[in-house]
């Protein structure tokens, strides 16, 4: 599920987390690159003057930092994905009868979504997907009768996953960004880039170690600043940056 719909890139793109320590990047690598293990990731440190500066949100990055992060990473990526703070998501589980054409659903959800919202609609940036548990139970009576099939499907609902955030903090990480020379391509949840990677690496593909940079006059401390699962939502979110 992506929040900006926009194409993904079908170059290397990039993941930015960031913490109260400093700027993380990730580069994805190019398609058919070995070996495919994680993304080389970049660590940032805040300066001892770091003040974060973008308004709207006091949680964004100061662009000029962000500007410099990237130039000494030496990745060339513009496209950036990001995580969306758990205290912005909201998150709803919505039934819809089956069979809707992709209009219908998304009309019908809308629906509901504005009967659940403070806000009006317009205000907020939304997605939505068919539940994992809906998507297997289909897979697996499609090799079923047709009539047992129909007659299912007739009874039952299908359950949607929707995700919610505010249109203004949206609107605020596409120029943080804008203004840092990058262009913001994907916003998701932590979770969802986390998984992504986890996906990726039981197939195989996360075998080789990260390549770590980092800034010489902090390696004792960089060398931890990020967490297995930050660094798990960092590879996660460049990987989705990319087009499969």
């Amino acid at each position: 599920m992506k929040w900006l719909h926009r194409t993904q890139a079908t170059h290397p793109g990039m993941g930015l987390l960031w913490t109260d320590e400093g700027l993380a990047l990730s580069q994805s690598r190019h398609p058919g690159a070995s070996p495919p293990g994680r993304p080389p990731w970049h660590w940032h440190p805040h300066p001892a003057s770091f003040a974060r500066s973008c308004p709207a949100d006091p949680a964004w990055p100061d662009p000029a930092q962000l500007r410099l992060a990237r130039q000494r990473s030496g990745f060339q990526a513009q496209a950036i994905a990001m995580a969306l703070p758990d205290t912005l998501l909201q998150r709803f589980s919505m039934q819809l009868e089956p069979g809707l054409h992709p209009k219908q659903i998304h009309a019908q959800l809308a629906e509901q979504l504005q009967q659940r919202m403070p806000a009006p609609l317009a205000d907020t940036v939304w997605d939505f997907h068919l539940s994992v548990d809906a998507s297997t139970t289909t897979a697996t009576t499609s090799s079923r009768p047709a009539w047992l099939l129909a007659a299912m499907q007739a009874q039952a609902l299908q359950t949607w996953e929707v995700l919610a955030a505010p249109r203004a903090w949206v609107t605020a990480a596409q120029q943080c960004c804008r203004a840092a020379g990058l262009t913001l391509v994907r916003l998701e949840p932590a979770w969802q880039a986390a998984k992504r990677w986890q996906d990726w690496e039981r197939l195989g593909h996360g075998e080789a170690c990260a390549t770590l940079s980092v800034e010489r006059r902090h390696d004792a401390r960089s060398a931890t600043a990020l967490s297995s699962d930050q660094q798990a939502v960092l590879s996660g979110l460049a990987l989705g940056v990319v087009k499969a």
